[in-house]
């Protein structure tokens, strides 16, 4: 498997894999994808960054397009990737996000900070753009100076 190489430290995000959103077959199969290169290439990330997203009623979701989904409704990841990941424990964070980006609005912690500590400087994403939201916080990502 071919891992893109631009810096030195690296980190893998992964958005909004929850499967109590998705809405048809091809959505596990993606799941499943995500998966399988989370155990090919789990040795290859200094850090790990899992973030969930919920649209409550005081969320951009709503105020902009009357959406709304509760925590309960959406879930969380795939329990599948932190198995997956359980050799690293001290290179993980979960997040919970009620944004586009997970750089913003995020109530668990803050992703920046996190991925500042274990001094990351690239970074891969996985997940699903349900709202936008793997492109949006990839977009952020490049304003804020990662490969």
């Amino acid at each position: 498997m071919i891992v893109p190489d631009a810096a030195d430290r690296k980190a893998l995000v992964i958005i909004d894999a929850q499967p109590k959103t998705f809405l048809s077959e091809k959505a596990h199969e993606v799941l499943e994808r995500i998966l399988a290169y989370i155990k090919t290439a789990s040795h290859y990330y200094d850090a790990y960054a899992v973030i969930d997203y919920y649209a409550p009623k005081d969320s951009m979701f709503f105020r902009q397009y009357g959406y709304s989904l509760t925590y309960e409704e959406a879930g969380e990841s795939d329990h599948r990737i932190f198995n997956a990941l359980s050799n690293y424990p001290d290179r993980i964070c979960k997040f919970t996000k009620r944004t586009r980006s997970a750089f913003k609005d995020i109530l668990t912690g803050n992703l920046q900070s996190f991925l500042q500590e274990h001094q990351i400087d690239e970074l891969h994403f996985a997940g699903f753009d349900i709202n936008a939201c793997v492109l949006t916080t990839a977009y952020e990502a490049l304003d804020l100076g990662y490969y």
